[in-house]
């Protein structure tokens, strides 16, 4: 009898997850028909309104529309016994506003035109000036933006360069931790604590304070400066 009972709620879940499942899918073919007419009746009047700027283009963008409508679609997929894809319709989408694009653009350089003739010479000769000065600004404003780019990047570059003289996990100098611990009581002794450097382009000024022992045991804190070449290699050591 239980077991009767179980298998008859699983049967019942099974079918209520595939009635639902069905219910979902009908419903969602529903929206994407809404939305083909929505998106398809827009087109249509985008592209009648926009064969005023351009007239192959706005009637490519109103046929890109009417292939959207259902209805249209099927009907023109009957006649011709061709499956209309979304890619012809994408295409004649993008090529009739490329051309309304194009077009609204020479018309603008035209209003312009037609403009700058009916002012006085002097008002054409301000206008002129105007625009020179203009392009001038901007094309020393560009060549300030290449030049501070070149710049960053080499200065990136040198970093880069310059960072491969130090251990890259306690940022100390690789060549000055050497020269201290060579010189100290008790090389064993020695810890890192800070290290700091600052660049005058054709040298490095690094600062390295370091602990160690010295010969009564005793633990000191050091602090060593040094002239360090662009290749890492110490050029003085200055105290």
């Amino acid at each position: 009898m239980s077991y009767s009972l179980i298998t008859t709620n699983k049967y019942e879940l099974i079918s209520s997850f595939f009635i639902f499942a069905k219910i979902k899918i009908a419903f969602m073919e529903v929206v994407k028909r809404f939305l083909k007419w929505i998106y398809g009746i827009g087109l249509v009047i985008a592209g009648l309104f926009l064969i005023s700027f351009s007239t192959l283009g706005g009637f490519l963008i109103s046929i890109a529309g009417l292939l959207l409508i259902p209805p249209v679609r099927r009907k023109l997929g009957t006649l011709t016994k061709i499956q209309i894809s979304k890619l012809p319709i994408i295409l004649l989408f993008l090529i009739g506003t490329t051309l309304c694009i194009i077009k609204r653009n020479d018309s603008l350089r035209v209003e312009e035109e037609v403009k700058f003739s009916k002012l006085s010479k002097t008002e054409q000769d301000s206008v002129l000036a105007a625009k020179a000065i203009q392009e001038s600004n901007q094309t020393v404003l560009t060549k300030r933006g290449l030049e501070q780019e070149q710049e960053e990047e080499k200065r990136a570059q040198r970093d880069e360069e310059l960072g491969k003289q130090f251990h890259p996990y306690d940022g100390s100098h690789i060549v000055l931790e050497r020269y201290i611990k060579a010189n100290m009581n008790n090389p064993d002794s020695y810890e890192h604590v800070e290290t700091t450097y600052r660049d005058f382009n054709k040298y490095l000024l690094v600062i390295t304070r370091f602990r160690g022992t010295n010969a009564y045991g005793g633990v000191v804190t050091n602090t060593i400066r040094a002239k360090v070449a662009l290749n890492g290699d110490i050029i003085e050591i200055l105290e």
